[in-house]
C-alpha cells in the first residue's frame, strides 16, 4: 500500500503579483514621490529599485497573433509545413473498422488508412490510398521536386525509418537510421536537412544532418553546434532556420557553421507557446521584414502563429533576472504591458555566467544604476548589503494604497526581503516534493494521519520507508523538521 503526502506548499502568487503592479502604475499611495512598479521573484527573490524614470521612450517588443487552420473532423495531422508560399497539411484517415469489446477497442477488419494532402484553398488530393499500416505518429514531408518523404519513429528502440515516395506515390526506398529523426525540411537551395535526437529525453544531444535524397543516407553536419532547448529547424532565405525555446531563431550557414539571429526572445515578453495548448511546431519561417510564423499542430485543430515587433512609446522600466524560464513571468509581463498605457516592462536577460551577473548587477545597484526590478534568486547573497544601504522601493505603501493585504496571502509570499513592516520583494515560485511512503511505517493502519503522527512514526522507523530509492526515512523526516517553526518543539 502506497500513501503520497505533499512535504511542503504550493504556493502561486499570481493575484499578488498583478496587484502590486497594478499599484505601482495605476493609484499610488499617499506621499509617493516615484511610482515604481513591483517584483517579482523565484523561491525568496525579487526587488524594485527606487526612482523609476519618468521618460518615455520609443520601444519595441513582440507581439503574436494566432490563426486557427485545418480544423481535423476527418482524420488526424501527420504532416504541416510551409510549401512555395502556402500552407499545406498531410492526414490520415483510418478506414479500419472496430468495436468495442472486454474495456478496449478491437480493430475487426483488415488495418487500412489514406494519406490525404489538403492545400489552404480547399484542395485535396489523395496521397496514398489503403495504407496497410496506420501510423498517428508518422510524419509526412512534400519536397520541392513533388516526392514525399515519411519519417515512422520505433521509439522502443530510439531509431526512425524514413520511405520516399515519388510524385506517383511509388516507394522509391526505405532506410532505417540509428537515431530517431525529430524534425526534417528542405532548403531554398534543395538540400534536405534532418535534426537527429538520440533519445535521451531531456538529456538528448540534438544533431543536424543531410539526407541524401537519391539513397536515405545520412550525413551529420558537426560543423554546426546545436545548444540545449533547440527543438525545431525550418528553411531559411539561404540557410537553415533553428528555433530555441529561449533565445528565439537564428539562422545557420550550412556549409560554415556560421550562425545570425533573425529573431530574438531574450528582452522580450514573448515565450514560446505562453502556457497555450497550441500542440508542437512543425514548421518555422522569418520573412523579409523580420516577422516569423510558426506552425503548430495540435489535437484536431492546427494553428498558425504570427510574431511581429511592435514599437511602444512608453516609459521603460527594466527587470532583469538570470533566465525567464518561467513561462508565467512572461505571460504575466505582456499582460501588463497590455494594460499599462503608461510603462513598459522590458525583460533583460543575463547570459550563462551566475556569477559575472550576480557580480555586474550588484556593483551597479551600489552605484545606482542596474535595472528597475530583479527577478531570481541568484542575487540572493548581495541583497542584505543592499537593503542596508536603502536600494530597495518599500512595496507596503503601495500595497495598502491598492486595498492589497497581507493577511490575506501565506506568510512565504513576503518573508524573503523585507525588513520589518518595510516588504522589497515577493515570491512568486515555490518548489514542492511529494513523497510514497509505505503505511507499514503507520503500523498498516489507513486514513491519513496528522503531520504529528508522521513525524514520531519516522523518527523511530528504521528499515527504508519510502519507496524512491535515493530517499530514507530520514530525509522526508528532515523536511517536516525545517518545515515547522520549532523543529517540532526541539527548540524553545
Amino acid at each position: 500500500m502506497k500513501a503520497c503526502f505533499n512535504a511542503g506548499k504550493a504556493l502561486c502568487s499570481i493575484l499578488v503579483l498583478g496587484c502590486m503592479w497594478l499599484a505601482g502604475c495605476g493609484e499610488e499611495a499617499e506621499d509617493s514621490v516615484a511610482v515604481s512598479d513591483t517584483v517579482s521573484g523565484e523561491a525568496g527573490a525579487g526587488g524594485v529599485q527606487e526612482g523609476v524614470s519618468d521618460k518615455r521612450e520609443n520601444i519595441r517588443d513582440i507581439q503574436s497573433s494566432q490563426e486557427n487552420i485545418f480544423s481535423n473532423s476527418d482524420g488526424y495531422t501527420v504532416g504541416l509545413q510551409f510549401y512555395q508560399g502556402d500552407v499545406i497539411q498531410f492526414r490520415l484517415v483510418d478506414k479500419t473498422q472496430y468495436t468495442w469489446k472486454d474495456g478496449q477497442i478491437e480493430a475487426v477488419s483488415d488495418y487500412a488508412a489514406d494519406i490525404y494532402l489538403d492545400r489552404a484553398d480547399g484542395n485535396s488530393e489523395l496521397v496514398a490510398g489503403d495504407m496497410p499500416d496506420v501510423d498517428f505518429g508518422a510524419e509526412w514531408y512534400l519536397a520541392q521536386d513533388g516526392s514525399f518523404y515519411c519519417i515512422k519513429q520505433e521509439y522502443e528502440n530510439n531509431t526512425s525509418s524514413v520511405i520516399k515516395r515519388d510524385a506517383q506515390g511509388e516507394v522509391r526506398y526505405e532506410t532505417q537510421m540509428d537515431m530517431r529523426i525529430s524534425d526534417i525540411c528542405q532548403l531554398a537551395d534543395g538540400n534536405m536537412i534532418v535534426l537527429l535526437d538520440d533519445g535521451g529525453g531531456i538529456n538528448s544531444m540534438l544533431r543536424l544532418g543531410e539526407l541524401n535524397q537519391e539513397t536515405g543516407a545520412v550525413e551529420e553536419l558537426p560543423q554546426i553546434q546545436m545548444y540545449e532547448m533547440d527543438e525545431s529547424i525550418g528553411a531559411g532565405a539561404e540557410g537553415l532556420l533553428v528555433l530555441n525555446r529561449r533565445t528565439g531563431i537564428r539562422e545557420v550557414n550550412v556549409k560554415d557553421g556560421s550562425q545570425t539571429d533573425r529573431m530574438e526572445f531574450t528582452g522580450t515578453s514573448y515565450k514560446l507557446g505562453d502556457g497555450k495548448s497550441y500542440g508542437w511546431i512543425k514548421d518555422i519561417r522569418v520573412s523579409e521584414d523580420g516577422s516569423a510564423e510558426f506552425l503548430w499542430a495540435g489535437s484536431g485543430q492546427n494553428t498558425r502563429e504570427r510574431l511581429g515587433w511592435k514599437q511602444i512609446d512608453k516609459i521603460p522600466v527594466v527587470m532583469r533576472g538570470f533566465h525567464f524560464g518561467n513561462s508565467w513571468i512572461k505571460s504575466a509581463v505582456a499582460g501588463f504591458n497590455r494594460q499599462s498605457d503608461t510603462y513598459v516592462i522590458s525583460l533583460e536577460e543575463a547570459e550563462d555566467d551566475w556569477d559575472d551577473f550576480a557580480t555586474q548587477t550588484s556593483v551597479q545597484m551600489a552605484s545606482g544604476g542596474g535595472p528597475d526590478l530583479l527577478y531570481g534568486e541568484v542575487l540572493s547573497d548581495y541583497i542584505q548589503g543592499v537593503l542596508d544601504k536603502g536600494g530597495f522601493e518599500d512595496l507596503a505603501p503601495y500595497m495598502e494604497g491598492s486595498g492589497i493585504k497581507e493577511e490575506d496571502y501565506f506568510p512565504l509570499a513576503f518573508s524573503s526581503w523585507r525588513r520589518d513592516e518595510k516588504i522589497y520583494g515577493i515570491n512568486v515560485t515555490v518548489f514542492t516534493h511529494c513523497y510514497s511512503m509505505d503505511l507499514s511505517v503507520l503500523g498498516g493502519n489507513g486514513g491519513e494521519p496528522d503531520i504529528e503522527t508522521l513525524v514520531d512514526a519516522l523518527y523511530g522507523y528504521e528499515d527504508r520507508a519510502m519507496y524512491m530509492r535515493f530517499s530514507e526515512a530520514g530525509d522526508i523526516l528532515r523536511l517536516f523538521l525545517e518545515g515547522s517553526e520549532n523543529l517540532w518543539g526541539m527548540i524553545d
